[in-house]
């Protein structure tokens, strides 16, 4: 068994199920999991609760956000990151109930510009950490006073793509 004692575990979306966040929690740490089709209620509420939460400008919601620009290799990423931490709305998730350990849910906008190119990626997750704490706890080069992080399967997206 791996101490996971005060990480942050990622995993992509095929290991976004309720046991394993429940095991990293008992186990001390917290996560940060893909939403995707793996768990299609929940991301399609997700994204719809973004949606409504971007037109109301997040007004009367628990909420958070944070960002990040990084440089190099010839580009510029830009990730805003939001999370919605109001119980009165992750309850009406569909899903959401069976995720005892649900404290948010995440949004992340990656802005990619290479030369004159540009794309945006909008990316969902069931973090177990503020979007504050996200962005601080995974810079884009881990350093002795960040937190440990855990990456598990293929999510070189660790904590929400701060390492590309």
């Amino acid at each position: 068994m791996l101490d996971l004692t005060g990480c942050i575990v990622t995993i992509d979306a095929a290991g976004t199920q309720t046991a394993i966040a429940e095991q990293i929690v008992a186990g001390g740490a917290d996560y940060v999991l893909t939403l995707k089709g793996n768990q299609k209620g929940l991301a399609e509420d997700v994204g719809r609760l973004f949606e409504w939460a971007h037109r109301i400008d997040f007004a009367e919601l628990e909420h958070d956000h944070g960002h990040t620009v990084t440089k190099g290799h010839g580009r510029i990423e830009r990730r805003h990151i939001w999370t919605i931490s109001d119980p009165r709305y992750l309850g009406d998730l569909r899903q959401g109930r069976k995720w005892k350990s649900l404290r948010s849910v995440a949004q992340v906008q990656l802005e990619r510009r290479v030369g004159e190119q540009v794309t945006v990626e909008t990316r969902y997750y069931t973090p177990h950490l503020r979007a504050v704490q996200v962005s601080a706890a995974c810079p884009a080069r881990p350093n002795k006073s960040s937190r440990r992080c855990a990456v598990i399967g293929a999510s070189r997206t660790a904590c929400t793509g701060f390492w590309t």
